[in-house]
């Protein structure tokens, strides 16, 4: 299994969103940086389940709460498609 923390102090935009996933996923260079490419990228490149902390949720950007969402929504639909997981954890759920 794969741990990876998100912290949002430091990503605050969609585009520093995309570059994370891309990094830390290790998206392929062809990926897009929008949700349908990071959903295709998500079944091509997930070999393990991975657990993503999400770091500093307080602080997150304006601009960026809605892009969370549909992170979600595409880790949502990737989950139900598969058989390998990726579990979002917020801080307030570790407590």
């Amino acid at each position: 299994m794969l741990q990876i923390e998100l912290d949002l102090a430091t990503v605050q935009t969609k585009e520093e969103l995309m570059q994370w996933l891309r990094q830390n996923l290790d998206f392929p260079g062809y990926f897009g940086g929008n949700w349908d490419a990071a959903e295709e990228c998500l079944h091509d490149c997930c070999v393990e389940d991975i657990t993503i902390d999400l770091l500093n949720e307080g602080d997150v950007s304006e601009e960026l709460e809605g892009e969370l969402v549909s992170f979600e929504k595409v880790i949502r639909a990737f989950n139900n498609s598969g058989e390998i997981q990726i579990t979002i954890v917020r801080e307030e759920e570790e407590e």
